[in-house]
């Protein structure tokens, strides 16, 4: 189903987007008391993933090259 692989796709882009933001905020040294980014960055990794997952699908017409 493309829903089920949306959601999973989705699932590693959380994953994803959270670990870059623990190693951004690990490199500059920013004290960790802003959950609402990790929160925001989460929902945003999330519906990125799912939606670029569910709406990229394959192209169903033909290109005719004429000359």
């Amino acid at each position: 189903m493309k829903i089920c692989s949306s959601i999973i796709s989705g699932i590693i882009g959380l994953v994803c987007g959270l670990i870059a933001m623990w190693f951004v905020f690990g490199v500059f040294e920013v004290p960790i008391v802003l959950t609402n980014v990790y929160i925001a960055a989460g929902i945003a990794s999330f519906f990125g993933s799912f939606f670029g997952s569910l709406f990229a699908g394959n192209a169903k017409c033909e290109v005719k090259v004429t000359e």
